[in-house]
């Protein structure tokens, strides 16, 4: 018995000086700005607030610092990247909100298609941040299981992207908006696939059940023009489903388009000056459900 114990502990005394002696061992990168966001939302858990949802073009494409400089309310912007899908975070997420705080909901279109996307590799890299296992409570062997194969398997770890590219750690501002990218050259979006046949709003509200709240707001992302010319009738199928429901929605599609210098690079990620123009429209929306709501 007393060997048994001894094996246990020594077994126990090594993980913990492996784990923290992983910790010591990543770098930041621009994946790790996600912990932040969300000690971010943290901070601001107890008082009322405006929490905008979403993945990179809702980082990159709203501003949570000009709406909270019209509202008088603290906003938080979440999105960073759409690869680490919307559904691992979502329990703290959730746990973040207060009944009257409002909910800006902006996911890129493939969560529509598919709310539980994520790109495992990139979610594999936020697994590695201890800190974001600690705030989203995954377990003992989830965490251990993370930080060995990220950081002991992979030796020779490498920064995603360049110092000076925008992809990097130093990206937010802070109400957790992108801003890296402003004063650089675009270089142009990418085109992608809109690939759903027919929206399924009930596995959508099954993944998101903060959609029916009634300070919750839907606002779709920004789209290329000849994207959205290209799937036009798919999108506005799908916009008449979500009003058919009732849901808050923000503005039209067609309000989101955007032609393809408004992007600074890849499939949403505006120019910071479209952002606030942009932004401006959403702000409007705020105005106007604020006043006619008690503070």
């Amino acid at each position: 018995m007393k060997s048994f114990i001894y094996k246990v502990f020594f077994l126990a005394l090594l993980s913990m000086v492996l784990v923290t002696a992983l910790k010591l061992a990543k770098p930041k990168n621009y994946n790790s700005a996600m912990v932040d966001k969300l000690l971010l939302l943290k901070k601001y858990q107890h008082q009322r607030k405006i929490v905008l949802i979403g993945g990179s073009s809702v980082g990159w494409g709203i501003s949570a610092k000009q709406i909270e400089d019209t509202t008088h309310l603290p906003t938080i912007n979440l999105g960073l990247h759409a690869g680490f899908g919307l559904i691992d975070f979502q329990s703290f997420v959730q746990s973040m909100i207060q009944p009257d705080d409002i909910i800006i909901f902006s996911p890129e279109w493939i969560f529509y298609e598919n709310p539980n996307y994520h790109d495992p590799a990139t979610l594999q890299d936020l697994y590695s941040n201890s800190a974001y296992l600690d705030l989203t409570e995954k377990s003992t062997y989830t965490k251990f299981s993370s930080l060995f194969l990220r950081r002991v398997m992979v030796l020779n770890y490498v920064e995603l992207h360049p110092e000076k590219s925008p992809y990097r750690y130093d990206c937010m501002n802070k109400n957790g908006d992108i801003v890296s990218h402003c004063g650089l050259k675009p270089t142009g979006p990418e085109d992608y696939v809109i690939s759903f046949e027919r929206f399924n709003f009930e596995q959508f509200k099954q993944a998101f059940p903060f959609v029916t709240r009634p300070n919750t707001f839907i606002v779709f992302p920004p789209t290329q023009k000849r994207i959205y010319v290209k799937y036009v009738a798919k999108l506005n199928q799908l916009q008449a489903i979500l009003s058919k429901h009732n849901l808050h929605v923000v503005n039209s599609v067609e309000e989101n388009v955007h032609e393809s210098s408004d992007f600074f690079d890849l499939q949403y990620h505006l120019t910071c000056e479209v952002r606030e123009k942009r932004t401006e429209t959403i702000i409007q929306y705020l105005r106007a459900f604020l006043k006619t709501t008690p503070k």
